[in-house]
């Protein structure tokens, strides 16, 4: 059953916050949702 959900799937607001934290110069956000959805099954914790 994990091998097919992904744990993560980006969601919208998400995204949002982080695109407002990069306009802000602030990358962390963003790095970190493009980690998760380059990665979906893994475990972030």
């Amino acid at each position: 059953m994990l091998k097919v959900n992904p744990l993560h799937v980006l969601r919208n607001h998400l995204l949002e916050l982080a695109i407002n934290d990069a306009e802000q110069g602030d990358f962390n956000c963003f790095y970190r949702l493009l980690d998760q959805i380059q990665n979906p099954f893994e475990n972030y914790s």
